[in-house]
């Protein structure tokens, strides 16, 4: 039986805190549905990820811009029932706000795509609200800081 690891442990394992284990590589395998395996792997500020659905596996690669630890959480951020998995890291400015980049998965490609903010250029402290089914992302616009609620 496989070992699975929640987005909370991965989490944990990829954080800062002295509290966590200090890794540079620890995968996240999940399944975006039945019958299919994904791994996500991050090795410093590259992410490996995988997607495998019978004998057809896809591969792609991921180079983060950034200094900070990245973070990895699965769950469904576009709400169509399958997996998707974000990577997250703190800006690295004053350290105040978390970039993430979701990818949500794509059942007739066989892949993950990058999902695109409808408000600003990325998302910023993102909030997943799996009962209202919405993501509200913070961006800026004129300088000033807006709040966008995406619905699906």
């Amino acid at each position: 039986m496989r070992k699975r690891f929640t987005s909370l442990t991965v989490a944990c394992l990829l954080a800062s805190s002295a509290a966590c284990a200090e890794t540079r590589s620890v995968p996240l395998s999940f399944s975006p549905k039945r019958g299919i395996d994904a791994k996500v792997t991050v090795r410093g500020t590259r992410v490996d990820y995988e997607v495998t659905k019978g004998r057809e596996t896809s591969a792609e690669r991921l180079i983060v811009d950034t200094e900070k630890r990245l973070r990895i959480d699965a769950a469904d951020y576009n709400f169509d029932g399958y997996t998707d998995f974000a990577v997250s890291h703190i800006d690295d400015g004053q350290g105040t706000y978390f970039i993430s980049y979701i990818f949500v998965y794509d059942p007739q490609k066989n892949r993950f795509a990058a999902l695109t903010p409808k408000c600003g250029d990325s998302f910023i402290n993102v909030r997943l609200d799996k009962k209202r089914r919405t993501l509200t992302n913070t961006y800026y616009a004129h300088n000033e800081v807006s709040s966008c609620k995406e619905r699906y």
